[in-house]
């Protein structure tokens, strides 16, 4: 599902909601017009979890997602290949927003941001909807034998995500992602199908290299 007015992809699930959130994985031709006001943060391909009320200083923030639940706050990460992920538990009406590549997929940032939101706001994981937005797929991330196997290593079946191409392996982070939700006890899971590497519409470091735009995905709670 996409809002074509504003070049915005949007999710099934999520739009249940809209009276309540606005949010959004956008691409190379979107003008939001507010992004300005959206908190984003250094990211470093972390597992670093930052909570956003109205005390944080935004100025200097590092990590790789971000929980609240202030009204009236968007939050937002910035991708080019990279998983990005929005989460929104509908009964605390809390908010995340999760920039994982493939060193915070391994380093597990998706289950850190769960247990953040349990621990600070006491969110039910059957509570929050997910969504995995425009990332690069399984067809396009060819990785090293050295970053597979690390994968290998730590799960213990990788047939669903991970397969030999010759003497290197393609690999589905979001693929990998989605089991990090399941297994974090979430159930509400969506995936939104599109390669930011074949789609010539997404920013890709891969297909362009260094010095590559990146696109924003964000949430926020309405006031």
């Amino acid at each position: 599902m996409s809002n074509k007015e504003l070049n915005i992809e949007v999710s099934d699930k999520l739009s249940q909601f809209d009276n309540i959130i606005e949010y959004g994985f956008c691409n190379k031709s979107t003008q939001l017009g507010f992004d300005h006001n959206i908190v984003t943060l250094k990211q470093i391909h972390s597992k670093q979890v930052h909570r956003i009320d109205h005390n944080t200083d935004y100025t200097n923030l590092q990590g790789d997602a971000l929980i609240t639940d202030v009204p009236g706050v968007r939050i937002g990460i910035y991708t080019a290949d990279c998983v990005p992920v929005l989460l929104y538990d509908i009964s605390k009406s809390v908010i995340g927003a999760v920039h994982a590549g493939w060193r915070g997929t391994f380093s597990d940032i998706i289950s850190e941001t769960v247990t953040a939101m349990k621990s600070v706001y006491n969110s039910d994981p059957e509570d929050i909807i997910s969504v995995i937005g425009p990332c690069i797929s399984i067809c396009c991330f060819e990785v090293d034998g050295d970053v597979a196997i690390k994968f290998i290593e730590k799960y213990e079946e990788t047939d669903s995500f991970i397969y030999p191409n010759g003497e290197k392996y393609m690999i589905d982070l979001a693929q990998i992602n989605k089991q990090s939700l399941k297994h974090a006890g979430l159930s509400n899971i969506e995936v939104i199908d599109i390669c930011t590497k074949c789609d010539l519409g997404y920013h890709s470091y891969r297909r362009e290299g260094a010095g590559v735009g990146r696109q924003l995905s964000f949430i926020g709670i309405k006031i």
